[in-house]
């Protein structure tokens, strides 16, 4: 179990940006949002999977919807504890633990805002291990862990219960309420048992963010940087060049883009 504190969430916020791959949102906000809640002396732990009691209840807790337009439509604080509270009362029973849904991103720090603010650990886990744009492409889906009961809440305070008959249903309705409470929401769902949760969540996914952010934001060269990440994420290092153009498109209901990195090497992808 480790006390969540300032130094962890900023490496966490430079970590997940990094699994992000371009996607997934800034962390400015959530960073910022959950530094606040440090300052009024809210605690929260995260705690490592195998510590979850098998019958316990545990929630994700995320933002959907636009991260741009969450920079720009400032949330009030409170929808984190009015989603844990719709579904709380629907399950009568109080959450054990908040997992995040993904690892990339700012949804990787959205979880710790809801755990500071509700005084709940957060797991050492998520469904995604980066970021993608909808809520059915978790590894909790690939388990057969339900998207819904939904608890989905604007900075207003209105909140909507939703229930359908399947995770892609599910992902629909609460895009298109998101779309009505002005582009971003908050919410909550897979809800599970510690159990469940066990067989369906990638480990270890806040304190691997955590150790990329560390080096990212240490004083080691580019080159030993560049290893060290490698070294944690069991990933290879394909090419280097900088970036010389960026082209950002919009299809259906998200945005997309693509890099032109220029280099002296050739970068050869698989």
């Amino acid at each position: 179990m480790i006390k969540i504190d300032k130094d962890l969430i900023t490496k966490i916020a430079r970590g997940t940006e990094f699994l992000g791959s371009g996607g997934g949102g800034h962390t400015y906000i959530s960073e910022f949002m959950a530094l606040q809640l440090l300052s009024e002396k809210k605690t929260s732990y995260l705690i490592e999977i195998e510590k979850v009691p098998n019958n316990a209840l545990v929630l994700s807790v995320a933002l959907m919807g636009s991260p741009l337009i969450f920079k720009e439509k400032i949330p009030n604080g409170i929808e984190a504890i009015n989603v844990l509270k719709m579904l709380e009362n629907y399950f009568g029973e109080k959450t054990y633990a908040i997992v995040p849904v993904e690892g990339g991103g700012l949804n990787s720090l959205t979880p710790i805002v809801a755990g500071l603010n509700a005084n709940i650990p957060v797991v050492d886990a998520d469904g995604m291990g980066r970021a993608f744009p909808e809520l059915q492409m978790t590894t909790f889906h690939l388990h057969d862990i339900s998207i819904t009961p939904m608890a989905i809440s604007d900075e207003k305070g209105n909140t909507i219960f939703i229930d359908s008959i399947d995770n892609y249903y599910g992902e629909w309705f609460a895009r298109g309420i998101t779309i009505l409470m002005g582009g971003y929401s908050w919410i909550s769902f897979y809800a599970m048992t510690g159990k469940e949760l066990k067989r369906a969540a990638i480990r270890g996914t806040i304190t691997k963010s955590a150790s990329i952010g560390e080096v990212l934001i240490s004083n080691m060269s580019n080159e030993i940087r560049m290893r060290e990440i490698c070294k944690i994420t069991g990933g290879s290092l394909l090419g280097e060049g900088k970036i010389s153009n960026i082209t950002r498109t919009k299809y259906k209901k998200f945005y997309g883009g693509k890099i032109e990195i220029t280099g002296k090497e050739k970068i050869k992808i698989i």
